[in-house]
Protein backbone atom coordinates (compact mmCIF):
# COMPACT_ATOMS: atom_id res chain seq x y z
CA UNK A 1 0.00 0.00 0.00
CA UNK A 2 1.47 3.20 -1.20
CA UNK A 3 1.83 5.97 1.25
CA UNK A 4 0.31 9.16 -0.01
CA UNK A 5 2.80 11.93 -0.36
CA UNK A 6 1.52 15.21 0.86
CA UNK A 7 2.44 18.12 -1.34
CA UNK A 8 2.89 21.53 0.10
CA UNK A 9 2.45 24.56 -2.19
CA UNK A 10 4.57 27.24 -0.60
CA UNK A 11 3.25 30.73 -1.30
CA UNK A 12 5.57 32.85 -3.40
CA UNK A 13 7.21 35.76 -1.60
CA UNK A 14 5.66 39.05 -2.39
CA UNK A 15 7.97 41.67 -3.78
CA UNK A 16 7.98 44.64 -1.52
CA UNK A 17 7.91 47.93 -3.42
CA UNK A 18 10.47 50.30 -2.00
CA UNK A 19 9.30 53.79 -1.33
CA UNK A 20 12.37 55.01 -3.30
CA UNK A 21 11.67 53.00 -6.38
CA UNK A 22 9.55 54.54 -9.12
CA UNK A 23 8.55 52.53 -12.09
CA UNK A 24 9.33 54.63 -15.16
CA UNK A 25 6.70 55.25 -17.75
CA UNK A 26 6.82 56.73 -21.27
CA UNK A 27 5.93 60.25 -20.22
CA UNK A 28 8.73 60.46 -17.69
CA UNK A 29 11.26 59.15 -20.21
CA UNK A 30 10.34 61.91 -22.65
CA UNK A 31 10.72 64.55 -19.94
CA UNK A 32 14.19 63.26 -19.02
CA UNK A 33 15.25 63.18 -22.66
CA UNK A 34 14.08 66.77 -23.12
CA UNK A 35 16.03 67.96 -20.10
CA UNK A 36 19.14 66.21 -21.40
CA UNK A 37 18.85 67.98 -24.77
CA UNK A 38 18.36 71.37 -23.09
CA UNK A 39 21.46 70.85 -20.93
CA UNK A 40 23.48 69.73 -23.96
CA UNK A 41 22.52 72.81 -25.99
CA UNK A 42 23.28 75.07 -23.02
CA UNK A 43 26.77 73.60 -22.61
CA UNK A 44 27.60 73.63 -26.30
CA UNK A 45 26.22 77.02 -27.31
CA UNK A 46 25.23 79.28 -24.45
CA UNK A 47 28.17 78.89 -22.06
CA UNK A 48 30.88 79.39 -24.76
CA UNK A 49 29.08 82.50 -26.00
CA UNK A 50 29.01 83.96 -22.50
CA UNK A 51 32.58 83.05 -21.57
CA UNK A 52 34.34 83.87 -24.84
CA UNK A 53 35.88 87.40 -25.07
CA UNK A 54 33.90 89.86 -27.10
CA UNK A 55 35.51 91.07 -30.30
CA UNK A 56 35.43 94.87 -30.43
CA UNK A 57 33.61 96.39 -33.36
CA UNK A 58 35.58 98.81 -35.54
CA UNK A 59 33.46 101.31 -37.41
CA UNK A 60 34.40 102.60 -40.85
CA UNK A 61 35.42 106.06 -39.67
CA UNK A 62 37.81 104.64 -37.09
CA UNK A 63 39.31 102.23 -39.63
CA UNK A 64 39.93 105.12 -42.04
CA UNK A 65 41.54 107.15 -39.25
CA UNK A 66 43.92 104.33 -38.27
CA UNK A 67 44.80 103.68 -41.91
CA UNK A 68 45.48 107.41 -42.30
CA UNK A 69 47.95 107.33 -39.39
CA UNK A 70 50.05 104.77 -41.27
CA UNK A 71 49.99 106.85 -44.44
CA UNK A 72 50.87 110.07 -42.60
CA UNK A 73 53.81 108.35 -40.91
CA UNK A 74 55.00 107.06 -44.29
CA UNK A 75 54.84 110.66 -45.55
CA UNK A 76 57.28 111.66 -42.82
CA UNK A 77 59.76 109.29 -44.47
CA UNK A 78 59.07 110.61 -47.98
CA UNK A 79 56.88 107.65 -49.01
CA UNK A 80 53.85 109.20 -50.68
CA UNK A 81 50.66 107.76 -52.17
CA UNK A 82 52.41 107.09 -55.50
CA UNK A 83 54.32 104.28 -53.78
CA UNK A 84 51.14 102.66 -52.40
CA UNK A 85 48.80 100.22 -54.15
CA UNK A 86 45.70 99.20 -52.18
CA UNK A 87 43.32 96.31 -52.86
CA UNK A 88 40.64 95.87 -50.18
CA UNK A 89 42.54 95.70 -46.87
CA UNK A 90 45.95 94.90 -48.39
CA UNK A 91 48.33 97.71 -49.34
CA UNK A 92 51.65 97.21 -51.12
CA UNK A 93 54.29 99.79 -50.21
CA UNK A 94 57.38 100.12 -52.39
CA UNK A 95 60.30 101.57 -50.45
CA UNK A 96 64.02 102.07 -51.15
CA UNK A 97 66.41 99.38 -49.97
CA UNK A 98 67.87 101.80 -47.43
CA UNK A 99 64.44 102.70 -46.02
CA UNK A 100 64.84 103.10 -42.19
CA UNK A 101 62.11 100.61 -41.35
CA UNK A 102 63.00 100.25 -37.66
CA UNK A 103 62.73 104.02 -37.03
CA UNK A 104 59.51 104.09 -39.03
CA UNK A 105 58.18 101.16 -36.96
CA UNK A 106 58.90 102.94 -33.65
CA UNK A 107 57.32 106.18 -34.84
CA UNK A 108 54.25 104.36 -36.17
CA UNK A 109 53.80 102.44 -32.93
CA UNK A 110 53.91 105.72 -31.01
CA UNK A 111 51.37 107.41 -33.31
CA UNK A 112 49.00 104.43 -33.20
CA UNK A 113 49.20 104.23 -29.40
CA UNK A 114 48.00 107.84 -29.17
CA UNK A 115 44.94 106.75 -31.18
CA UNK A 116 44.44 103.65 -28.98
CA UNK A 117 45.42 101.40 -31.89
CA UNK A 118 48.38 99.08 -32.35
CA UNK A 119 50.67 97.09 -34.60
CA UNK A 120 49.21 93.60 -34.35
CA UNK A 121 51.90 91.75 -36.28
CA UNK A 122 55.10 92.37 -38.20
CA UNK A 123 56.96 89.56 -39.91
CA UNK A 124 59.11 88.79 -42.92
CA UNK A 125 57.06 87.27 -45.72
CA UNK A 126 59.93 86.95 -48.20
CA UNK A 127 63.59 87.90 -48.26
CA UNK A 128 62.75 91.36 -49.63
CA UNK A 129 59.31 91.83 -48.08
CA UNK A 130 57.83 92.61 -44.68
CA UNK A 131 54.19 92.17 -43.71
CA UNK A 132 52.87 94.66 -41.16
CA UNK A 133 49.34 94.47 -39.75
CA UNK A 134 47.65 97.31 -37.88
CA UNK A 135 44.41 97.25 -35.95
CA UNK A 136 42.72 97.77 -32.64
CA UNK A 137 41.89 95.38 -29.83
CA UNK A 138 43.63 92.58 -31.73
CA UNK A 139 41.27 93.12 -34.69
CA UNK A 140 43.18 93.59 -37.95
CA UNK A 141 42.16 96.64 -39.98
CA UNK A 142 44.75 96.76 -42.75
CA UNK A 143 47.81 94.82 -43.91
CA UNK A 144 50.85 96.51 -45.44
CA UNK A 145 53.42 94.62 -47.50
CA UNK A 146 56.71 96.51 -47.66
CA UNK A 147 58.66 95.72 -50.82
CA UNK A 148 62.27 96.89 -50.76
CA UNK A 149 63.40 97.94 -54.23
CA UNK A 150 66.06 100.03 -55.90
CA UNK A 151 63.93 103.14 -56.36
CA UNK A 152 64.84 106.78 -56.66
CA UNK A 153 64.04 108.73 -53.53
CA UNK A 154 62.79 112.27 -53.60
CA UNK A 155 65.35 114.89 -52.71
CA UNK A 156 65.72 115.26 -48.96
CA UNK A 157 64.51 118.64 -47.76
CA UNK A 158 65.73 120.94 -45.00
CA UNK A 159 64.20 124.23 -43.88
CA UNK A 160 66.53 126.71 -42.17
CA UNK A 161 64.85 129.50 -40.21
CA UNK A 162 67.03 132.46 -39.23
CA UNK A 163 65.56 134.23 -36.18
CA UNK A 164 65.94 137.65 -34.57
CA UNK A 165 65.94 140.01 -37.56
CA UNK A 166 64.83 143.59 -36.92
CA UNK A 167 67.41 145.06 -34.57
CA UNK A 168 69.70 146.42 -37.29
CA UNK A 169 70.12 146.60 -41.05
CA UNK A 170 73.85 146.22 -41.65
CA UNK A 171 76.12 144.35 -44.04
CA UNK A 172 75.67 141.08 -42.15
CA UNK A 173 71.90 141.30 -42.66
CA UNK A 174 72.40 142.05 -46.36
CA UNK A 175 74.70 139.04 -46.67
CA UNK A 176 72.10 136.76 -45.07
CA UNK A 177 69.47 138.01 -47.52
CA UNK A 178 71.91 137.66 -50.41
CA UNK A 179 72.54 133.95 -49.90
CA UNK A 180 71.26 132.05 -52.95
CA UNK A 181 69.50 129.45 -50.81
CA UNK A 182 65.85 129.50 -49.72
CA UNK A 183 66.33 130.47 -46.11
CA UNK A 184 63.29 131.55 -44.08
CA UNK A 185 63.69 135.00 -42.52
CA UNK A 186 61.98 135.40 -39.13
CA UNK A 187 61.46 139.05 -38.19
CA UNK A 188 60.53 140.39 -34.74
CA UNK A 189 57.67 142.92 -34.93
CA UNK A 190 57.93 146.36 -33.38
CA UNK A 191 61.68 146.92 -33.90
CA UNK A 192 63.43 149.78 -35.68
CA UNK A 193 64.19 147.82 -38.87
CA UNK A 194 61.33 145.34 -38.90
CA UNK A 195 59.59 146.64 -42.00
CA UNK A 196 62.78 147.48 -43.90
CA UNK A 197 64.20 143.98 -43.47
CA UNK A 198 60.89 142.36 -44.40
CA UNK A 199 60.74 144.42 -47.60
CA UNK A 200 64.38 143.63 -48.45
CA UNK A 201 63.77 139.92 -47.87
CA UNK A 202 60.85 140.10 -50.27
CA UNK A 203 63.09 141.69 -52.91
CA UNK A 204 65.55 138.79 -52.48
CA UNK A 205 62.64 136.33 -52.79
CA UNK A 206 63.08 135.01 -49.27
CA UNK A 207 60.14 133.66 -47.31
CA UNK A 208 59.29 135.84 -44.30
CA UNK A 209 57.56 134.84 -41.07
CA UNK A 210 56.73 136.75 -37.87
CA UNK A 211 59.05 135.98 -34.95
CA UNK A 212 56.35 136.58 -32.35
CA UNK A 213 57.56 137.48 -28.84
CA UNK A 214 56.06 135.27 -26.13
CA UNK A 215 56.58 135.13 -22.39
CA UNK A 216 59.35 132.75 -21.24
CA UNK A 217 59.56 130.81 -17.99
CA UNK A 218 62.85 131.90 -16.44
CA UNK A 219 64.25 134.57 -18.74
CA UNK A 220 63.98 138.32 -18.97
CA UNK A 221 61.88 139.76 -21.78
CA UNK A 222 60.68 143.07 -23.16
CA UNK A 223 57.12 143.92 -24.05
CA UNK A 224 56.93 146.49 -26.84
CA UNK A 225 53.20 146.01 -27.25
CA UNK A 226 53.47 142.72 -29.13
CA UNK A 227 54.52 140.13 -26.54
CA UNK A 228 51.97 137.43 -25.76
CA UNK A 229 51.79 137.06 -21.99
CA UNK A 230 50.28 134.23 -19.99
CA UNK A 231 46.84 135.22 -18.73
CA UNK A 232 45.98 137.61 -21.57
CA UNK A 233 42.42 137.27 -22.80
CA UNK A 234 41.47 136.30 -26.33
CA UNK A 235 40.82 139.92 -27.31
CA UNK A 236 44.32 141.12 -26.39
CA UNK A 237 45.91 138.14 -28.14
CA UNK A 238 43.94 138.85 -31.31
CA UNK A 239 44.88 142.54 -31.32
CA UNK A 240 48.60 141.84 -30.87
CA UNK A 241 48.76 139.12 -33.50
CA UNK A 242 46.86 141.16 -36.05
CA UNK A 243 49.08 144.17 -35.37
CA UNK A 244 52.20 142.05 -35.99
CA UNK A 245 50.94 140.73 -39.33
CA UNK A 246 49.80 144.21 -40.34
CA UNK A 247 53.33 145.49 -39.74
CA UNK A 248 54.80 142.56 -41.72
CA UNK A 249 52.12 141.96 -44.37
CA UNK A 250 54.26 139.63 -46.50
CA UNK A 251 54.66 137.19 -43.57
CA UNK A 252 53.12 133.81 -44.42
CA UNK A 253 53.39 132.31 -40.96
CA UNK A 254 54.81 132.66 -37.49
CA UNK A 255 57.19 131.09 -34.99
CA UNK A 256 57.73 131.94 -31.33
CA UNK A 257 60.48 134.16 -29.93
CA UNK A 258 61.23 132.75 -26.44
CA UNK A 259 57.77 131.60 -25.24
CA UNK A 260 58.67 128.64 -23.04
CA UNK A 261 55.83 129.62 -20.68
CA UNK A 262 53.16 130.51 -23.21
CA UNK A 263 53.64 127.53 -25.55
CA UNK A 264 52.90 125.17 -22.65
CA UNK A 265 49.70 127.06 -21.75
CA UNK A 266 46.70 125.28 -23.28
CA UNK A 267 44.32 128.25 -23.08
CA UNK A 268 46.85 130.67 -24.57
CA UNK A 269 47.72 128.32 -27.42
CA UNK A 270 44.08 127.69 -28.22
CA UNK A 271 43.39 131.43 -28.51
CA UNK A 272 46.56 132.03 -30.56
CA UNK A 273 45.69 129.28 -33.05
CA UNK A 274 42.12 130.49 -33.47
CA UNK A 275 43.48 133.85 -34.67
CA UNK A 276 46.06 132.23 -36.97
CA UNK A 277 43.32 130.07 -38.48
CA UNK A 278 41.30 133.18 -39.33
CA UNK A 279 44.39 134.85 -40.82
CA UNK A 280 45.29 131.68 -42.76
CA UNK A 281 48.84 131.61 -41.36
CA UNK A 282 50.90 128.57 -40.32
CA UNK A 283 52.77 128.13 -37.04
CA UNK A 284 56.26 126.73 -36.45
CA UNK A 285 56.96 125.72 -32.86
CA UNK A 286 60.50 126.80 -31.98
CA UNK A 287 60.45 124.19 -29.18
CA UNK A 288 61.86 126.39 -26.44
CA UNK A 289 59.98 124.13 -24.05
CA UNK A 290 59.90 120.34 -24.40
CA UNK A 291 56.42 120.42 -22.83
CA UNK A 292 55.06 122.66 -25.57
CA UNK A 293 51.56 121.86 -26.81
CA UNK A 294 51.65 124.40 -29.65
CA UNK A 295 51.54 121.91 -32.53
CA UNK A 296 48.74 119.97 -30.90
CA UNK A 297 46.70 123.15 -30.47
CA UNK A 298 47.44 124.20 -34.05
CA UNK A 299 46.16 120.93 -35.50
CA UNK A 300 42.98 121.14 -33.44
CA UNK A 301 42.37 124.61 -34.86
CA UNK A 302 43.12 123.51 -38.42
CA UNK A 303 46.36 125.51 -38.62
CA UNK A 304 49.25 124.09 -40.64
CA UNK A 305 52.15 123.44 -38.32
CA UNK A 306 55.55 121.85 -37.77
CA UNK A 307 58.24 122.01 -35.13
CA UNK A 308 61.89 122.88 -34.91
CA UNK A 309 64.08 119.77 -34.81
CA UNK A 310 67.31 121.41 -33.67
CA UNK A 311 69.09 124.72 -33.04
CA UNK A 312 72.24 124.98 -35.12
CA UNK A 313 74.04 127.76 -33.23
CA UNK A 314 73.64 127.08 -29.52
CA UNK A 315 77.43 127.35 -29.49
CA UNK A 316 78.38 130.62 -31.19
CA UNK A 317 81.37 129.18 -33.04
CA UNK A 318 81.52 128.78 -36.82
CA UNK A 319 83.19 125.34 -36.70
CA UNK A 320 80.62 124.03 -34.23
CA UNK A 321 77.80 125.45 -36.35
CA UNK A 322 79.22 123.78 -39.48
CA UNK A 323 79.15 120.43 -37.67
CA UNK A 324 75.54 121.04 -36.71
CA UNK A 325 74.64 121.88 -40.31
CA UNK A 326 76.25 118.67 -41.58
CA UNK A 327 74.41 116.77 -38.86
CA UNK A 328 71.23 118.44 -40.10
CA UNK A 329 71.95 117.19 -43.64
CA UNK A 330 72.48 113.63 -42.42
CA UNK A 331 69.21 113.74 -40.51
CA UNK A 332 67.45 115.04 -43.61
CA UNK A 333 68.84 112.13 -45.63
CA UNK A 334 67.58 109.67 -43.03
CA UNK A 335 64.05 111.00 -42.58
CA UNK A 336 63.59 112.99 -45.80
CA UNK A 337 62.92 116.30 -44.05
CA UNK A 338 64.08 118.46 -41.17
CA UNK A 339 63.51 121.96 -39.75
CA UNK A 340 66.29 123.83 -37.93
CA UNK A 341 66.67 127.29 -36.43
CA UNK A 342 69.67 129.60 -36.40
CA UNK A 343 70.09 133.25 -35.50
CA UNK A 344 71.23 136.43 -37.22
CA UNK A 345 74.81 136.14 -35.97
CA UNK A 346 78.12 136.57 -37.78
CA UNK A 347 79.35 133.02 -37.07
CA UNK A 348 76.06 131.53 -38.26
CA UNK A 349 76.38 133.41 -41.55
CA UNK A 350 79.99 132.27 -41.93
CA UNK A 351 79.07 128.62 -41.33
CA UNK A 352 76.19 128.79 -43.81
CA UNK A 353 78.40 130.29 -46.52
CA UNK A 354 80.93 127.49 -46.08
CA UNK A 355 78.58 124.54 -45.60
CA UNK A 356 75.52 125.06 -47.79
CA UNK A 357 77.32 124.08 -51.04
CA UNK A 358 78.41 120.83 -49.38
CA UNK A 359 74.86 120.18 -48.17
CA UNK A 360 73.54 120.69 -51.69
CA UNK A 361 76.07 118.17 -53.04
CA UNK A 362 74.72 115.66 -50.50
CA UNK A 363 71.35 115.83 -52.24
CA UNK A 364 69.64 117.91 -49.56
CA UNK A 365 67.45 120.72 -50.86
CA UNK A 366 67.05 123.88 -48.76
CA UNK A 367 63.37 124.85 -48.89
CA UNK A 368 61.13 127.54 -47.34
CA UNK A 369 59.66 126.27 -44.08
CA UNK A 370 56.13 126.65 -45.47
CA UNK A 371 56.80 123.55 -47.61
CA UNK A 372 57.22 121.44 -44.47
CA UNK A 373 54.24 122.78 -42.51
CA UNK A 374 51.24 120.49 -42.78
Amino acid sequence: MKRAVRQFNLPAKRLKRSKYFIVPNDRLLWILAGLFIVLLVFNLLVIPAICSPRTPKINHREAVRISGIVRNTLELYEIDENRLVTVDTLTEVTVPQDFPFYRFYKELRKQLAEAHAEIIDCKKSRSTQLLLTVGKGNVAIEHFIFKFRQVARRTSRAAIIIDDFGYSFNQMVRDFLGLEYDLTISVIPGLAYTQKIADAADVHKKEVIVHMPMEPLNESYQDRGYTLLSGQDAGVISVRLRKAFTEIPIAVGMNNHQGSKVTADAVMMKNVMLVLAKLDKFFIDSRTNTNSIACQAARKAGVKTAENNMFIDVTDNSDAIQKQLLHMAEKAQESGRIIVIGHAHKNTLKALERTLPKIRSMGVEIVPVSQLAD
